[in-house]
């Protein structure tokens, strides 16, 4: 079980909260105190189940990116880390931020339940997958799909697989996914 972390961090203002949970990769394992797995799964659980969840905002222009790529006729899916039992929460918070209704998946990441992106994303046959974790994005490369690592003020120690593309923002992804269609 990785260790977690919830800190204060004022620098991070566009996610909308002052406490952000972290995972440390297996690289970056000993940077961390480690936690008991059962304090950790507590604290994941109760963080999405309070308010600190609906007073996340989502990334600029992701909304718009979202609809924009439904309308040209892209299904766009959900592959999220968070638990399952975070369904109703989660739905709420997209909802509150008016996104359309989309089919989610839950990796259960911090469970024994887990079943990484990678695999989610081959079982549904995705051709790209946008993510903000290294890991993910190393391992949806290395079973043959496009990966889209964006890049987050949160610092990596894992190397980003080469063919992987970096953006910014979901303006670039909008560009990106343009140029994969063309």
């Amino acid at each position: 079980m990785k260790p977690f972390l919830a800190w204060a961090n004022p620098r991070l203002p566009q996610y909308g909260i002052h406490k952000t949970l972290v995972t440390a990769d297996a690289a970056d394992y000993n940077l961390y105190p480690a936690l008991e797995v059962e304090f950790a799964r507590n604290l994941i659980d109760t963080f999405y189940t309070t308010p600190e969840l609906q007073r996340i905002v989502p990334e600029r222009y992701a909304n718009a990116s979202v609809h924009s790529l439904l309308q040209a006729g892209h299904e766009v899916v959900i592959v999220t880390g968070r638990p399952s039992t975070c369904d109703k929460s989660t739905r709420l918070q997209l909802s509150a931020h008016k996104f359309p209704e989309l089919q989610i998946h839950y990796s259960n990441q911090y469970f024994e339940n887990k079943i990484s992106k990678a695999e989610i994303c081959q079982d549904l046959k995705i051709d790209l997958h946008v993510d903000d974790q290294v890991k993910h994005v190393n391992e949806v490369i290395a079973r043959g799909m496009k990966g889209i690592f964006v890049r987050t003020p949160v610092y990596y120690r894992t190397p980003l697989c080469e063919s992987a593309i970096t953006v910014e923002n979901w303006l670039d992804i909008l560009k990106v996914i343009a140029r994969c269609t063309m």
